[in-house]
């Protein structure tokens, strides 16, 4: 169902106004924050206790920090990999390309919003592109998380593994047994976690990720200079590669750590006298800080191990490393107690895609005891089987990100504000007569990050598969 154009509505952006902030009214079309906690899909992080640290009304300096929050998380272990795989300065102009496209894509959402009166990512699509738009978003909302949750398996169970061999090496090499071992053992505490029908056990936790983040960049940062390279071995000072073959997948791989988009319409609404300036000001604060931090963290890290490097930088460092075992540790427990985070999301939209024309439809919150734990352990059992399969931690970023998380920001929100433009525009540019140049002023550059968006959730993906089942038959692309 899509909106028509208001003639009578108010254009925020040009005259100035104070726009209301979203109201959040319930919703029967089983919106997908309408019926559980808020979570932040892509920043693994517990909207909901980041909210109660900012509430609404909240001087824009106090909303950053949960901005920032919502993308500097669990994504960032894998940044230094992906200068590898990208080359050096081309990865890092894709790390600014992301932010800059987050930040209009950003911009795109609140204006969606405002023109349609939704308050949460799935409505502004059902609303604007109909059912295939809600189905299209929330789809990729449970990929992305699915992938955040098998992130966070991956991380935990390289991080706890290698610290609990070196305390206890009977249990043998970190590469053999041990890890599964530890993963299986970790089934029980994290089953019970996940039991629970809401969040509020872990909020306490909710900003635990984005400091030991802070801690582990300074620890990069501090070792580079520490070991001087001498752990990148014969390459420690050859020239930067500006460009290497598999930068499509590892767009994929940037993007599933700085897309936030899902978290748009809740962080507006906890700005004093929101406003699109205001909420332009916000973005554009909270990206900066983000990919500044992103940027020393990748940096650092790859120019400490240069083409010795892997997809996780803490497996790269010594066991006799000053700080590296704690570290670990630290950032083990941190995947540990974030995990129902993505995990909550990936349970309440299965629940919407497989039950939400059913009559007797419930929300993950009002369902059945039995149904709640039968769709639970399965969802759970399955994202652990992935877990231990060994899957590379490369590969789930840039598959997941390179089509989750560039549809969640760089197809759906254009093709919604195209869709839902006030002044009724048509994306067919020539049949905005005697509006040609208005018109593309207004919707061009929302058409060209579509655009791009389609070409990047295919390509992306599909280099990330071909790289990781047949490598040598495409040695051009990878």
């Amino acid at each position: 169902m899509q909106r028509q154009p208001s003639s009578g509505s108010s254009d925020y952006d040009e005259m100035g106004a104070t726009p209301p902030p979203f109201e959040y009214a319930p919703s029967d079309d089983g919106g997908l924050y309408g019926a559980m906690p808020l979570v932040a899909a892509e920043s693994e992080l517990v909207l909901e206790g980041l909210m109660g640290l900012s509430p609404p009304g909240s001087p824009i300096w106090r909303v950053v920090g949960n901005f920032t929050n919502t993308i500097v998380g669990a994504g960032i272990v894998g940044l230094p990999y992906a200068l590898h795989r990208a080359g050096f300065w081309c990865a890092l102009g894709q790390m600014c390309g992301a932010a800059l496209m987050t930040y209009y894509s950003l911009k795109l959402m609140v204006r969606a919003g405002l023109q349609l009166q939704v308050s949460t990512y799935e409505h502004m699509c059902q609303r604007s592109l109909g059912r295939p738009g809600f189905y299209l978003a929330t789809s990729s909302l449970c990929l992305f998380d699915l992938g955040a949750s098998v992130s966070f398996l991956i991380i935990y169970a390289d991080a706890a593994t290698r610290t609990a061999v070196h305390v206890l090496p009977v249990l043998g090499d970190e590469h053999g047994a041990a890890r599964e071992l530890v993963l299986c053992a970790s089934a029980v505490p994290l089953l019970a976690l996940v039991m629970h029908r809401d969040l509020s056990a872990l909020e306490s936790w909710s900003s635990l990720s984005v400091c030991l983040v802070l801690v582990l960049t300074a620890f990069v940062v501090a070792q580079l200079f520490a070991m001087g390279g001498a752990a990148a071995g014969a390459d420690a000072g050859a020239p930067l590669r500006a460009f290497g073959g598999e930068a499509l997948a590892t767009f994929g791989t940037i993007s599933f750590a700085f897309v936030n988009n899902d978290t748009a319409f809740l962080l507006y609404n906890t700005i004093a006298e929101p406003s699109p300036r205001r909420w332009s000001t916000l973005s554009s604060i909270g990206l900066a800080l983000a990919l500044f931090t992103c940027g020393v963290f990748a940096s650092c890290g790859y120019l400490t191990f240069r083409g010795n490097i892997s997809d996780n930088i803490l497996n790269d460092y010594a066991d006799d490393t000053p700080g590296i075992l704690p570290i670990r540790a630290a950032y083990a427990l941190a995947m540990l107690l974030t995990f129902p985070c993505a995990f909550f999301v990936v349970r309440h939209v299965a629940n919407e895609l497989l039950f939400r024309s059913a009559p007797n439809y419930t929300s993950v919150q009002h369902n059945s005891a039995a149904k709640h734990a039968t769709l639970t352990s399965v969802l759970f059992f399955a994202i652990l089987a992935i877990a231990l399969s060994r899957v590379k931690l490369a590969f789930v970023m840039s598959f997941t990100g390179g089509f989750a998380a560039v549809m969640l920001a760089f197809v759906l929100p254009p093709a919604a504000y195209i869709a839902s433009n006030k002044r009724g525009f048509s994306p067919l540019l020539w049949r905005n007569k005697g509006r040609l140049l208005r018109s593309a002023r207004d919707i061009g550059p929302a058409m060209l990050m579509l655009a791009f968006g389609l070409f990047a959730a295919v390509a992306s993906p599909l280099q990330a598969v071909l790289c990781e089942l047949h490598p040598d038959e495409w040695k051009a692309l990878c």
